[in-house]
């Protein structure tokens, strides 16, 4: 597949997740899909933390953020490719805090392969 059309899945994922349309957005990921969510020190202290394995797994890691977090702000700066396969996407959210109110920000890149 070529990198424009990488790149162009990724933004539909990005539409897809941003709409909540999980169930189509799976559809773009494969079924053994991994998300690794900074796993590593602060897995088990922050819910949505730590690795996930297939849609299930996917699904349990967007209903732990849902459970803790608003979004409030959600940016994406730019989608870049190695020419290839991979696609990377830096970008920024501002999130409440549901049970203390507290604001914060999250600088973050999404890799996609």
């Amino acid at each position: 597949m070529s990198a424009r059309r990488n790149v162009e899945i990724v933004r539909i994922w990005f539409r897809r997740l941003a709409a909540g349309d999980y169930a189509c957005m799976h559809e773009l990921q494969t079924r053994d899909v991994v998300w690794d969510c900074i796993d590593g020190a602060s897995t088990g202290t922050v819910p949505w933390l730590g690795r996930f394995r297939g849609r299930k797994g996917v699904d349990r890691c967007l209903s732990r953020f849902a459970a803790a977090v608003e979004t409030e702000t959600f940016e994406l700066d730019a989608f870049l490719t190695d020419g290839r396969n991979k696609v990377a996407v830096p970008g920024r959210c501002r999130l409440r805090e549901r049970t203390t109110g507290r604001h914060f920000s999250i600088d973050f890149v999404e890799y996609f392969e």
